[in-house]
């Protein structure tokens, strides 16, 4: 784990009082500069159930880092380092790595992964990784805005979604400034559209592309222009080896 960048990390405000979601940055980060960001975390907290952890709960403490009491339940699912970091000494599951790693393997260093173990999963070091939303789920496995629209907003532009974006932009902003990445990919269509129409300084920059999530069925089944969301992966990989003649 690359913790070069852990100083200039620990200067953003969000991350003052929310160290667990600093970006997990792998050793061999800086070879290729490649920076994954996926949706949300999620806390252990069952669908159906009567959440102790509702959204009023976290209107009224998660901004402003009075949230004790559930991080002490809960942190360890939303520690975006230690999360990778069990992915990568165990190498069981988590597909929102191991796919896009397997393209990576392939396509990109030209070394094809039949099945991930303990050392071809180490290769994810070359990537660094985070969340977009800088807030978790409410529920164990649900999609962020799924998780607020159970917990009672109606649409997209509810006080809740709209602080998350703005305040999830502007940490993503100075993770960019801190991290110099010269492709950025994000592996979520609902976490890509709610940056690029953010007021974010780099929300316009080219090197911010877009695919599917790994975990879901698109990344395998086609969409209108032909391709899946693995081979749209494979192609911005491509067009970055390409460009930069790597």
């Amino acid at each position: 784990m690359n913790k070069k960048y852990d100083a200039k990390f620990k200067e953003v405000p969000f991350y003052k009082i929310h160290p667990e979601y600093i970006p997990f940055v792998g050793n061999e980060y800086d070879t290729y500069r490649i920076l994954l960001i996926g949706e949300s975390h999620y806390i252990g907290q069952i669908n159906g159930e009567n959440p102790k952890y509702d959204l009023d709960y976290f209107r009224e403490h998660w901004w402003n880092g009075t949230d004790n009491e559930l991080k002490k339940e809960y942190s360890d699912w939303y520690n975006t380092k230690a999360v990778v970091k069990n992915y990568l000494n165990d190498t069981k599951g988590s597909l929102i790595f191991s796919n896009p790693l397997k393209v990576f393997s392939k396509d990109f260093l030209g070394k094809p992964i039949e099945k991930i173990n303990s050392e071809n999963v180490q290769r994810f070091n070359f990537f660094a990784f985070m969340n977009f939303f800088q807030m978790p789920s409410l529920y164990k496995g649900m999609k962020f805005w799924d998780s607020l629209k159970k917990s009672g907003e109606t649409n997209r532009h509810c006080p809740m979604w709209d602080e998350c974006v703005t305040k999830s932009s502007e940490v993503l902003d100075k993770v960019i400034d801190i991290l110099e990445p010269k492709l950025v990919v994000f592996l979520s269509a609902s976490a890509y559209n709610a940056f690029k129409k953010s007021n974010a300084r780099h929300a316009g920059d080219e090197i911010i592309q877009q695919t599917v999530h790994p975990c879901s069925p698109w990344w395998y089944k086609k969409n209108k222009d032909g391709r899946n969301g693995k081979e749209l992966f494979s192609d911005i990989l491509n067009s970055y080896k390409n460009s930069y003649k790597l």
